[in-house]
């Protein structure tokens, strides 16, 4: 399943929680990976003229500057990354999601590894890189924000979180069919919203419980052969918060989740949960994109 794994990162000369994720990740499915640093550029026309990485002043890129680029990463992976057999290192001028976008294509990537806290990532939310690449992606993304363990990226625990929207139907099918390779367990999570009206009726809350329960039942009967090893439904009012406990409650190395990408208008967006699992959560964060959300993008 996890043929290929691209993996961007915004330091060359670091080896930072992405790279050493992605490394693992290779590692442990036998995949090739493809290490990406996008030299961006703040031209819209001349993509060529990139800031040193480590002078900040501005050059044209050339052949020979990419070369030192990747030698620097070299250097800085060597010790991480030197039992991995099949490694590319790929440099290239340019918009980072573009590039992320682009390279994760042409190679066929199963998955794109990348860290939610980038440098110019907004306090709210997603960094523009993050987002744009979340509603083009056609392969999950998973979202490392802190070292993890060989333990871990065994994916044994993988936990789905459910709010029944389009996106949470491919979530699913990609966690169940990563949970039957793997021979992991999983859980199926989903939360119903408790109001202050519901809380002064121990009666409806039980009703509401059991509606919900029903309703998860005849939702994973539907999207896959097979059911989830377990079913968490939980009250609260603040969704990300329930499932980063329930993450922690099972002890969970994978959350999987919808990208929950909506239309505001000509707009699109990201549903918050999903920004505030990935930037917070101590296991990774697998994002499925509905491919009905998908926004064109067109590069040659």
């Amino acid at each position: 399943m996890l043929n290929t794994i691209l993996a961007a990162t915004e330091q060359p000369a670091a080896c930072d929680e992405k790279i050493l994720a992605a490394g693992l990740l290779s590692k442990q499915y036998k995949a090739k990976l493809f290490l990406l640093h996008v030299l961006e550029s703040e031209s819209p026309i001349y993509r060529n003229y990139v800031k040193h990485f480590k002078t900040g002043k501005e050059i044209v890129c050339d052949r020979e500057y990419i070369n030192s680029v990747k030698n620097e990463m070299t250097g800085a992976c060597k010790n991480a990354l030197e039992s991995l057999g099949d490694l590319e290192i790929i440099v290239a001028p340019g918009f980072p999601w573009e590039e992320i976008l682009r390279n994760a294509k042409n190679n066929h990537a199963d998955l794109i590894v990348l860290g939610p806290h980038g440098e110019k990532a907004d306090i709210k939310g997603f960094g523009n890189t993050a987002e744009k690449v979340i509603k083009r992606a056609r392969c999950p993304v998973l979202f490392v924000s802190g070292l993890l363990s060989e333990k871990m990226v065994g994916f044994k625990k993988v936990m789905v979180s459910i709010d029944f929207s389009p996106s949470c139907i491919y979530a699913l099918q990609f966690g169940m069919k990563l949970a039957n390779q793997l021979g992991s367990s999983i859980i199926a999570f989903h939360m119903v919203p408790t109001t202050n009206e519901l809380k002064a009726s121990q009666t409806e809350q039980e009703k509401l419980m059991a509606e919900a329960r029903g309703k998860m039942e005849e939702f994973c009967g539907k999207v896959s052969e097979s059911m989830p090893d377990a079913m968490e439904i939980r009250q609260g009012t603040t969704p990300h918060l329930e499932i980063l406990q329930c993450a922690r409650d099972n002890d969970a190395d994978l959350i999987v989740m919808g990208s929950h990408t909506k239309a505001d208008g000509p707009k699109w967006y990201i549903g918050s949960a999903v920004e505030k699992v990935s930037k917070k959560s101590a296991c990774p964060v697998a994002v499925v994109t509905d491919p009905k959300a998908v926004v064109d993008w067109n590069i040659s």
